[in-house]
């Protein structure tokens, strides 16, 4: 074998063998990174859309919890079967606005009650009823008290399948009274799923699988809607179908293979249809039933790898070609030069400098030196390539760093002081800069301690605590107090339990709101001195109605007794007028009786002046007896009036009496007013409750002599009662005066409403006789009015009033 021969093996070996196991390597690598970057594409493009999914759901939820706090529904909810046909008109307002927010997909908003029946629907006419339970998600929202949402499902003619969404309707106690059902077509999710295809230019497809694999939105096939699912058999198919979640009708798809488990994150898995394989991802939608699927054919995912492997191949043909016609054209060239070179390797080891490739060389020599050179170079070309790649890797990790911080920022630049804790171990996990703000520097070092740690630090608050009621189920709310050293500190504590992937944590808000709880105690440090000072004045009161000095004492502890005020100054300014007489008239028998004293003493009386001073003794009793019988008469009704109200006593009484009573106490008052009060009453025997009834009529005929002759100098107020032929008794107050509109007839018990605020009307008067009617007595009030018609209230209730507990 001659050294041509020699040289072209030893060139081959040495230029083919690298350069075939770099391409191996390089195409192995490639192949890897490619099937990442496809995956990764892939369970991307699954959590994007289950993110838009996810979002469209919360947003619903939210929307409908925000729409849930109406007051019409609470109102609603919470009155009485027969009060609530004047409020329809007003339900389906607020109904219809719940549902037009979303025209397009929203088909109907309805509101329901405790037990699950629909009762109001912007889908029916008013007289319609939904029968039966209205939808599968009702009981899951009144069970877990959260807003959950059902479907996609087919019901009614129209076979147009629709999602339902529940929120609960919470009372101010926090009770759950009712759900507000909000039904929208499941074009609505379809349409996400389309939007997302328009978006990705792949041949991936998406598909939304609910309940049982059913599937309910595609991104290419949407006639596979609610026709077509994953597995499943006829029977449970037929059970479907009468549940609404498939197709009534029509022949049923069925979807070959086996998907993985899901989770909050996509799960990438091969899936065999026997005709193809599938790279799938799944990926749960959070607060609901379904799972977005993302799936790309195996032929469709291989293509990418494949096509660069097929060209590195035919490089890799390429190369070898001219390799090996380099090879043997260098071949014969170089077998001179090769000596030179192996002279040269000699001298590599010997003392002296490290001999250095003769680059500049011509011929043979200077080509190896240069080849060996450009090698070299090829080799750290190649290293900067991968060094390219892996500054990539490092850009990518970068980013889902930035999106982790974006979320995490959220958290941290909160204004509202956020804890983070484990329920089960009770570590603190994290806080934020807001917690650091009102705890001080020194709470930065609590992640990593446990609540446990914070019950014996009077820093903080006893977090130890109120997680175990968080444990028994329900949100936090509690108020809780700080002795520190600059005084109290009032926290008000919120937590909610929420589960992260396989952790379940809580999350805690501390708002100081010392500055409220100082004004709420400064406003009842004022009530108790405004107390003190109208019990001071009431001890200045005559002697004669010292027996009324309780009932003042009563009167300003209660609110709904405050009209009482006005009657003891009236009956006190009533009595003035007969005692008054009384006293001059004394004063003058008594000047009478010395003048006639002294006369008979001189012996100057006369037989006419004895006859003078006796028929004046006449007139003067008369005139006596008939002012203190007028005095007695008004001690005596507001005697009765004033105990009736003060001591909330039942008893038999009769209701024409009472109401003649407190006629009697107002009548001081009501002078000068415009109006005039008239009596039409007949008895009733009534078990009940007086003091109620009297307040109910004080402050129905103040309301009108305020209200319903403003700019007139007359009116009447009629006061009726009688006895209805149910046993119920009826009470009725009317009046002459202005009237009023429909909106002022609406808010007419609301509290604190008044058209004359600042003027006299404190907004309260009228809630108060709604409460004392509804509560105490156990009746019913219907008001009618039209402006310049007057105003007649009319109160229905029964003539046995119910037990203070019923």
């Amino acid at each position: 074998m001659n050294i041509r021969t020699r040289l072209l093996l030893v060139l081959v070996v040495a230029a083919l063998v690298p350069l075939y196991l770099a391409g191996w390597f390089a195409l192995r690598a490639n192949s890897a990174a490619r099937a990442e970057r496809e995956d990764a594409a892939l369970a991307s493009r699954a959590n994007e859309m289950a993110a838009d999914v996810e979002s469209f759901v919360r947003g619903s939820l939210e929307a409908l919890r925000a729409d849930a706090g109406q007051p019409i529904f609470e109102r609603y909810l919470t009155a009485a079967p027969d009060a609530r046909a004047p409020m329809q008109a007003e339900l389906r307002g607020a109904l219809r606005s719940v549902a037009v927010k979303d025209p397009i997909h929203v088909m109907s908003a309805a509101l329901l009650d405790a037990a699950g029946q629909v009762l109001g629907d912007t889908a029916l006419a008013p007289a319609e009823r939904e029968p039966g339970q209205s939808s599968p998600c009702a009981p899951l929202a009144l069970s877990s008290g959260l807003g959950t949402l059902t479907g996609p499902s087919v019901d009614g003619p129209s076979r147009r399948p629709f999602i339902y969404f529940c929120q609960p309707v919470r009372n101010a106690r926090g009770h759950i009274i009712g759900l507000l059902r909000l039904r929208v077509s499941a074009a609505r999710l379809q349409a996400i799923v389309w939007r997302g295809a328009l978006n990705d230019l792949s041949l991936r497809r998406v598909l939304v699988l609910g309940r049982e694999g059913v599937l309910v939105a595609h991104s290419s096939r949407p006639e596979w809607v609610l026709r077509a699912r994953v597995g499943g058999d006829a029977a449970s198919d037929a059970r479907l179908r009468r549940e609404g979640l498939l197709a009534p009708d029509g022949e049923i798809q069925r979807l070959p293979g086996a998907l993985p488990p899901a989770s909050q994150t996509a799960q990438l898995a091969w899936v065999d249809t026997g005709a193809d394989q599938l790279r799938v991802a799944v990926v749960d939608v959070r607060d609901s039933a379904w799972r977005v699927v993302v799936l790309i054919p195996r032929a469709v995912w291989l293509a990418g790898s494949q096509a660069e492997g097929r060209t590195i191949l035919w490089l890799g043909g390429a190369l070898t070609v001219l390799l090996l016609l380099a090879a043997w054209f260098a071949a014969g060239r170089i077998a001179e030069p090769i000596v030179r070179l192996t002279a040269l390797a000699d001298q590599v080891g010997l003392e002296g400098p490290t001999p250095r490739l003769p680059v500049e060389a011509g011929g043979e020599v200077g080509r190896l030196a240069r080849a060996i050179q450009a090698m070299t170079e090829r080799l750290e070309e190649t290293l900067a390539r991968l060094a390219a790649q892996v500054e990539e890797q490092r850009a990518t990790a970068s980013r889902l760093q930035i999106s982790e911080s974006r979320f995490a920022a959220l958290f941290n630049l909160s204004p509202l002081p956020l804890l983070l804790s484990d329920r089960g171990s009770g570590e603190i996990v994290d806080l934020n800069a807001a917690f650091v703000a009102q705890f001080g520097e020194d709470s930065k070092a609590l992640p990593g301690r446990t609540l446990l740690n914070l019950r014996d630090d009077p820093r903080y608050p006893d977090l130890e605590q109120l997680a175990c009621r968080l444990g028994e189920g329900g949100d936090v709310d509690a108020l809780e107090t700080l002795d520190t050293a600059s005084g109290a500190v009032w926290l008000r504590i919120f937590a909610r339990a929420f589960e992260a992937g396989e952790r379940s944590l809580a999350i805690w808000t501390c708002v100081d709101v010392s500055e409220a709880e100082q004004t709420r105690r400064a406003l009842e440090e004022l009530n108790a001195s405004l107390e003190s000072r109208v019990e001071r004045r009431t001890t200045e009161l005559r002697e004669t109605l010292a027996r009324l000095q309780q009932a003042q004492d009563e009167l300003v502890r209660s609110e709904k007794l405050a009209a009482l005020g006005g009657l003891v100054a009236g009956v006190a300014h009533e009595l003035n007028t007969p005692i008054g007489n009384s006293v001059t008239v004394a004063s003058t028998i008594g000047e009478m009786t010395q003048k006639l004293t002294a006369e008979m003493r001189a012996g100057q009386l006369r037989r006419s002046q004895l006859d003078e001073y006796l028929q004046a003794m006449v007139d003067a009793t008369r005139l006596i007896e008939r002012n203190l019988a007028r005095a007695r008469t008004l001690v005596t009704s507001f005697k009765q009036v004033s105990v009736d109200r003060v001591s909330e006593a039942r008893r038999k009484f009769d209701l024409a009496d009472v109401v003649a009573e407190v006629a009697e106490t107002l009548a001081p008052g009501l002078r000068g007013q415009p109006g005039r009060l008239e009596l039409d009453l007949r008895n009733v025997a009534m078990d009940s409750y007086p003091g109620a009834i009297g307040q109910i009529v004080t402050n129905l005929v103040n309301n009108a002599m305020l209200h319903a002759f403003e700019g007139r100098d007359d009116g009447h107020v009629v006061i009726s009662s009688a006895q209805l032929p149910d046993g119920s008794a009826e009470l009725c107050c009317r009046d002459d005066g202005c009237g009023m509109d429909a909106e002022t007839l609406r808010k007419i018990f609301d509290p604190f409403f008044t058209t004359k605020f600042g003027r006299g009307g404190s907004g309260l008067g009228m809630h108060i006789v709604y409460n004392l009617v509804t509560r105490v007595l156990g009746g019913r009030i219907q008001v009618d009015s039209q402006p310049g018609l007057g105003a007649s209230f009319r109160i229905v209730m029964p003539q046995v009033a119910p037990d203070a507990g019923e």
